[in-house]
């Protein structure tokens, strides 16, 4: 596959979007077959257990709820993706009312205070070769494609390709190493089972 080449994107359960990649690195091994991921990558830290993916309802006043996933970062915060709940009327993460407190639009992330939340904070790592991606229905592992830079609606965010399929309301879901250390965040599916996943970095 060429370094540079565009992908169409959406964004899981959501609007379209184009994804321009601007410079990719393959990862190590057989590529494999399949929708592809990327995922927003964050800061290095120390390992801990796997977290558990958070069911997120936003409603932005239309007939129908928009589904997410987040993830708890401690001290009642959680982080999702920005696109999912930028302009909501009200925002609930497992049932509880939630409050955006900052939102990182190059990233598509965004921090929400949930009070009363008791939930175990993820801990946060770099990226490998396989990693596992953390769903409301269950966990599964994906190979790392490759690393890239992603330009979505203007910005330019390091991302992840994985080869995994996700599904509305799957956006936000945690994705982490073999260790349980966060990654990152589901952000967005591709074209022709081509997904999109945020990366960080």
């Amino acid at each position: 596959m060429n370094a540079r080449h565009v992908v169409a994107a959406r964004l899981v359960g959501g609007r379209r979007a184009v994804a321009r990649v601007v410079g990719a690195s393959r990862g190590r091994g057989r590529r494999a077959a399949g929708p592809l991921l990327v995922a927003s990558l964050f800061a290095a830290g120390c390992g801990g257990d796997a977290p558990s993916p958070l069911r997120v309802t936003v409603h932005s006043g239309g007939l129908a709820d928009e589904r997410a996933t987040a993830v708890a970062t401690g001290d009642g915060r959680v982080l999702t993706v920005a696109h999912a709940v930028e302009g909501a009327r009200s925002v609930r993460v497992d049932g509880r009312a939630a409050r955006v407190v900052r939102v990182d639009r190059r990233r598509d992330v965004a921090e929400l205070a949930v009070p009363g939340l008791a939930a175990g904070a993820a801990r946060f790592a770099r990226g490998g070769d396989t990693v596992e991606v953390h769903l409301l229905r269950g966990t599964v592992s994906a190979r790392v494609l490759r690393r890239v830079t992603a330009r979505l609606d203007g910005a330019s965010r390091p991302a992840l390709e994985l080869a995994t399929r996700v599904q509305p309301g799957d956006s936000g879901a945690p994705v982490t190493d073999q260790d349980g250390r966060l990654v990152g965040l589901v952000f967005a599916r591709g074209d022709d089972s081509t997904w999109v996943a945020a990366l960080t970095g």
